[in-house]
């Protein structure tokens, strides 16, 4: 979204979800205004935990 002139709103979950909060090594954070800083990491901006991808993958 932070990609495009046009992206205002981002809908966010922020209902607890163990699989979404182990699964990035770094804290997803919304200030209190509801604003979330992008990313400055390539990429994604964030990196995944290995293990859990492990642990959850099938096949």
């Amino acid at each position: 979204m932070a990609g495009i002139p046009n992206g205002g709103l981002l809908e966010f979950d922020r209902n607890p979800n163990d699989l979404r909060t182990l699964l990035f090594n770094e804290e997803i954070e919304i200030d209190p205004r509801g604003v979330l800083k992008v990313p400055e990491r390539p990429g994604l901006g964030v990196t995944l935990n290995q293990e859990i991808i492990d642990k959850y993958r099938v096949g």
